[in-house]
């Protein structure tokens, strides 16, 4: 398995509590399957197998 940088983290974070912020009435079950049905639909792949990086694009999609 390859390493990955624990940089990325912190920032995957704050960019997943601001479109949380965003919808606060939505239970972390509730988003993280509105994002997983998202990324099924338009990305025709599990995000299980994103990378962070792509997966921020989708938050940053879901903030505009």
């Amino acid at each position: 398995m390859r390493k990955r940088n624990a940089n990325r983290i912190k920032p995957f974070c704050d960019e997943f509590a601001e479109l949380w912020s965003k919808y606060p009435d939505l239970r972390f079950g509730q988003i993280m399957s509105n994002i997983a049905r998202y990324v099924q639909m338009e990305y025709r792949k599990d995000m299980f197998y994103m990378e962070e990086e792509e997966l921020m694009e989708v938050l940053r999609y879901q903030l505009r």
